[in-house]
C-alpha cells in the first residue's frame, strides 16, 4: 500500500491506500515525547475523523520503547 500526509492541515491528515486499492482517511499527531497518535474511520464511507475522541474512529498510539 501507500500513504499521503498533509502535515499543514489542522489536524494533520493521512490517507492510506491498501494493496487492493482500498482507501482509509485519518488524522495524526506527534507528541513532544515522540508518541505518534493515529485516528482512522471505521467505515470508508464515513468522513475523516475531526478529532482523536471521535466516536466513529479507531485510535492507535505508537510509542518507541527503550530496550
Amino acid at each position: 500500500g501507500s500513504y499521503r500526509v498533509d502535515p499543514k492541515a489542522a489536524p494533520a491528515t493521512i490517507d492510506m491506500t491498501g494493496p487492493k486499492g482500498e482507501k482509509v482517511q485519518g488524522i495524526y499527531k506527534f507528541d513532544k515525547d515522540g508518541k505518534l497518535t493515529l485516528a482512522f474511520v471505521k467505515d470508508a464511507n464515513k468522513p475523516r475523523p475531526k478529532g482523536f475522541d471521535d466516536k466513529d474512529a479507531v485510535v492507535m498510539v505508537l510509542e518507541k520503547t527503550k530496550k
